[in-house]
């Protein structure tokens, strides 16, 4: 025998539905171990991102320099520089006939750094543009997004408060800053977070990160809306998070071996 529920009965019903199952959060990232076209495309991006860091020491090294402002411009699509920066022990060294664009000085009056770059048209000034446009290509090769020929990966929207910096994370934000051991949260930094914070809401840049773990290399990448990968890297395979943060304590913990190692014996 059948029975009818009366519809003023029916929205007080409890069923074992999908309908009734919380939503489950829409994740930051997805994460990838990289393979085939991808795993080359990381080892591109290493090998540019080595050669761009010792042009920008021998170029530093010609001139006396402790370092320079400059990179890439992504928007622009070529590399801008700045200046260069001389610590207060390279003061000596800065070229005479170079404008002085800022003189730092700490609140007694002590100098805490020089920044300067030739003067224009002058033949330093010549030298360091040519030499800027040698330093494009392995500049650009640094980021993997050029590599893989995929977007840039928008700005990501931040709530006021303290954010997470760990490559493996359920959250960009940080609910409870006096807990360290949170459940979903890593403990090896990204490479690629610069902001920890804020008073009010923000955005902040959010592109795409690579780190190596237990001998292979994992990609990182931002989700959308609705928690789906804003690209997928070719060859990769999709790891779980659950798996991310395994590999993450795994890793860590080779980490602090090989470190207690060297301690022992420096040449290890």
């Amino acid at each position: 025998m059948s029975h009818t529920i009366a519809p003023e009965f029916k929205e007080n019903i409890v069923t074992d539905t999908p309908d009734n199952t919380p939503a489950a959060p829409v994740l930051p990232y997805s994460y990838f171990k990289a393979d085939g076209a991808s795993l080359d495309a990381v080892d591109t991006m290493q090998n540019a991102k080595k050669e761009h860091e010792k042009m920008r020491a021998a170029l530093c090294k010609r001139f006396g320099a402790d370092d320079m402002m400059g990179g890439y411009d992504a928007a622009e699509g070529r590399y801008r520089f700045h200046s260069f920066y001389f610590s207060p022990a390279s003061e000596d060294k800065v070229p005479a006939d170079w404008d002085v664009t800022n003189r730092q000085t700490g609140s007694n009056g002590e100098l805490q750094a020089i920044f300067a770059k030739p003067a224009a048209g002058s033949k330093d000034d010549f030298f360091v543009t040519d030499y800027c446009g040698l330093m494009l290509r392995a500049a650009k090769r640094s980021r993997i997004e050029n590599v893989l020929g995929c977007d840039d990966m928008p700005m990501k929207e931040l709530p006021a408060g303290d954010y997470h910096s760990a490559f493996v994370r359920t959250s960009n934000v940080n609910k409870d800053k006096y807990n360290y051991n949170q459940d979903g949260i890593g403990h090896i930094k990204d490479n690629v977070t610069f902001c920890f914070g804020s008073n009010s809401p923000c955005k902040g840049s959010d592109p795409m990160d690579m780190m190596k773990m237990m001998g292979d290399w994992y990609i990182r990448v931002p989700n959308d809306e609705t928690g789906k990968p804003r690209f997928t890297p070719p060859d990769a395979a999709a790891v779980a998070i659950k798996d991310m943060l395994v590999l993450d304590k795994q890793e860590r913990g080779q980490r602090a071996a090989a470190a207690q190692m060297r301690s022992f014996n420096p040449h290890i």
